[in-house]
């Protein structure tokens, strides 16, 4: 930015002090006055800067930025709470399908229970008429065997009564 000491004036104070000069402006200074210019430029330079940030602040595609930044902010926050929603209603469906199984478990031992009593009580009543068949058979045969043996007695009968009758 500046040179080495030369025996130039000063643009300020017109004395031949040893002088720089300015890199920017090429202008020669005393360093009282070279030290004062860096803060007129400095100054300067921060006014320009705090314009320029205020100008982009308010240029149209700044105003566009902050408007899209918002629309993004928003649709994250939506975003997030969806997400939210969505893992809550995860948990919820969980729970409700755990309690649906297990509700379904259950009935399915009571129907198993109440098949397996049924299936008890038709067996059993099964063998009871199955008792109840041979019994009668039982009977039915009982009755032709007197039957059968009662003619034999009265053909024996006949029998013997025809050979010594005779």
């Amino acid at each position: 930015m500046a040179t080495l000491p030369s025996k130039k004036l000063c643009i300020k104070c017109n004395k031949t002090k040893a002088t720089a000069r300015c890199g920017g402006c090429l202008q020669e200074f005393c360093i009282r006055h070279f030290t004062n210019h860096r803060q007129e430029l400095n100054q300067h330079f921060d006014k320009l800067t705090i314009e320029q940030t205020t100008d982009m602040k308010n240029h149209p595609s700044m105003k566009q930025i902050d408007k899209w930044e918002f629309q993004q902010q928003t649709l994250l926050v939506d975003a997030n709470a969806r997400s939210a929603v969505v893992e809550e209603l995860d948990v919820v469906k969980a729970q409700s399908l755990a309690t649906l199984e297990r509700d379904l478990n259950l009935r399915q031992e009571m129907i198993l229970d109440e098949a397996r009593k049924r299936i008890d009580e038709l067996n059993e009543e099964a063998n009871r008429l199955k008792i109840g068949v041979l019994r009668e058979a039982q009977a039915q045969a009982n009755a032709k065997v007197k039957a059968i043996t009662e003619h034999v007695a009265a053909l024996n009968t006949e029998d013997v009564s025809r050979l010594f009758g005779q």
